[in-house]
């Protein structure tokens, strides 16, 4: 786990959680049209700054360095990330926090962040830092998710999961938003001044027996084999 004071992220940062983030990375992409991020930025630009934000393994990182080979990228993570790939000479990782830490000017022209929902304790802080820190004209890119399960009708099933109901009142208790993560991102934005806010949604399955394409059949299976050992890892986590 990572030894910030300042950040309550509350999942591990061992062997095992480098492995399931990075399987994770290739499912989204693959869901996603392996584009990396939606942001209309064209993949020739330069003179330009990126920033994942909770990086991880930094496989994002690396994948936004290669995709924008004339960009200088940088990748922050609360932990140390981890040397799985040989370093891309425009990619650079940081440990920080950057809600806490300094820099909060302008130097970004690209922030982004993927899953933040199990630990970020100020959303508002962070997209109002986040505004700060880009470029007039520059993007802020959110990927994350509602804790709300439902059927293939769209009817909400979670309602009555007594263990998602105690997930969500001892993570909010905390300050974090597990119930609307997602939902909250796009009036969150708008109210730090961000314009012209586009909203992209897609399915989180929980199983992939019933998924026709292959892709979605593989998502299912990751969701459903790595879903109970994290929420395991969690729930501990979020009683301290």
């Amino acid at each position: 786990y990572h030894n910030n004071k300042d950040a309550a992220y509350v999942l591990p940062n061992d062997e095992q959680e480098h492995v399931r983030l990075e399987e994770q990375a290739r499912h989204l992409s693959a869901i996603m049209g392996n584009q990396i991020i939606h942001a209309p930025i064209k993949t020739d630009i330069k003179d330009a700054r990126m920033l994942d934000v909770g990086c991880g393994t930094g496989i994002v990182t690396d994948n936004l360095g290669s995709r924008f080979p004339h960009a200088e990228v940088y990748g922050l993570d609360l932990s140390a990330v981890p040397q799985l790939r040989t370093r891309l000479p425009n990619v650079t990782f940081l440990q920080g926090n950057i809600v806490t830490d300094k820099p909060n000017s302008a130097l970004f022209d690209l922030i982004f962040s993927r899953l933040l929902v199990c630990g970020l304790t100020d959303w508002p802080g962070y997209i109002n830092k986040s505004f700060q820190l880009l470029k007039p004209g520059g993007y802020l890119e959110i990927h994350d998710i509602d804790f709300i399960w439902y059927d293939g009708s769209g009817k909400v099933i979670s309602d009555s999961w007594k263990w998602l109901t105690a997930c969500r009142t001892i993570g909010e208790a905390q300050g974090m938003d597990l119930a609307l993560c997602a939902s909250r991102a796009k009036p969150r934005m708008e109210e730090a001044g961000f314009t012209d806010v586009v909203v992209k949604e897609y399915r989180w399955p929980l199983g992939g027996a019933w998924e026709k394409d292959q892709k979605w059949k593989d998502f299912g299976e990751y969701v459903a084999d790595y879903m109970p050992p994290m929420i395991w890892h969690m729930i501990p986590r979020l009683l301290k």
